[in-house]
């Protein structure tokens, strides 16, 4: 779905704009581990399974309305 480091990007992306907004984040940013995946053609990738980008539920949930956003963003 994404190219080679884009989502590394947003989440980065992501971290700036909540610090600059007002929105009241308790806990922690840090991320989920990525999992080995093997691919189609038989490569190993490393990646975030299942949603699952921060460790903390409520920052992984904002995250996932952010890419929604970049998601439909990219369309338009």
């Amino acid at each position: 779905m994404y190219k080679n480091g884009e989502l590394e990007e947003v989440m980065q992306q992501f971290e700036k704009s909540i610090k600059l907004s007002s929105v009241f984040v308790s806990g922690s940013m840090d991320k989920e581990e990525k999992e080995e995946i093997e691919t189609e053609n038989g490569r190993i990738q490393k990646r975030y399974t299942h949603q699952a980008y921060y460790q903390n539920g409520q920052v992984n949930q904002l995250f996932i309305m952010f890419l929604h956003g970049y998601s439909f963003g990219k369309t338009q």
